[in-house]
């Protein structure tokens, strides 16, 4: 692994910030997750598997995940992956950075792209949890997506070890309530909630939550449950080829017409004709799985 290129893309993702294309946190939760054979042409993907067993294959190389892996695609790499979860704390992070020349992490060698870790790496779950939150509040995009892309590749995992002098950083909303609330919203897109149900989870009052939602997210907690389930409708749509109907019955949907109008009230199309236009953008080069 070419530490001196991650601390060159840290560097680029502090100062250009729209270099950080996309962070994804995908929650298992009793689901599988795959994804087809694809590349990236001028991407660097970063992905962290957390309580996960499968396995992914990198250029046609294929390697177990257990428990905690950590796994850095070049650009032009091909990769796809089928995972399970072993534990209610499984979860996928994906970080997609463009890099500011061509750049080359692993060195062109599967084996060094995927690594399997000893120990649950704290602080980095932390740090991608916050670049994760920060992603889904419109009005705190910008430099703090950089720089916290850059402490994520700060504390990116080399030779299998954590870094022994990194510690767990505190996400800003941890000791406030809002941190139980935005979990809460994570783990019942299955079901209806209302602000009275987050405000109880927070331990706070209705007001308070509704002030504080306000000052980290940018919205109320109303707007912002509807804008994390469009989020992951679009995600649902766009990966692993579900049924629509399938989709609308994860995000607790009692039918797909009332999906449909709901979904094209706020993203401007029907969901099938989302997926059409998304799919392509999202997965540009699909071959054939190895």
């Amino acid at each position: 692994m070419d530490t001196p290129a991650i601390a060159l893309l840290a560097a680029h993702a502090l100062t250009t910030p729209a270099s950080v294309v996309q962070i994804h946190r995908h929650r298992l939760a009793g689901t599988g997750f795959s994804q087809p054979a694809h590349a990236h042409d001028d991407l660097i993907q970063f992905d962290l598997f957390c309580a996960c067993a499968g396995a992914l294959s990198v250029d046609g190389r294929s390697t177990e995940v257990g428990d905690f892996t950590a796994a850095i695609y070049d650009a032009g790499t091909v990769h796809t992956s089928r995972l399970r979860p072993i534990s209610g704390e499984a979860a996928v992070y994906t970080l997609k950075l463009r890099p500011p020349a061509p750049l080359s992490i692993t060195g062109g060698a599967p084996a060094v792209a995927v690594q399997r870790l000893a120990t649950r790496c704290t602080a980095l779950c932390d740090a991608l949890d916050r670049l994760y939150r920060t992603s889904l509040a419109p009005r705190r995009r910008g430099l703090l997506m950089g720089a916290l892309a850059a402490e994520v590749l700060a504390l990116w995992p080399q030779d299998g070890r954590r870094d022994p002098g990194a510690e767990a950083m505190s996400s800003p909303e941890a000791g406030d309530g809002l941190a139980a609330a935005l979990d809460l919203i994570e783990n019942s897109f299955a079901r209806r909630i209302d602000v009275d149900d987050l405000a109880r989870a927070a331990g706070i009052s209705r007001r308070q939550l509704e002030r504080r939602f306000k000052s980290a997210m940018g919205m109320g907690p109303l707007d912002y449950l509807d804008h994390r389930r469009l989020t992951v409708a679009k995600e649902n749509l766009v990966q692993g080829n579900h049924p629509v109907g399938e989709v609308a019955r994860g995000l607790g949907f009692s039918s797909l017409h009332h999906f449909s109008r709901w979904f094209a009230r706020h993203a401007g199309m029907p969901p099938s004709s989302f997926r059409r236009t998304r799919s392509a953008t999202d997965h540009p080069r699909h071959r054939p799985g190895t």
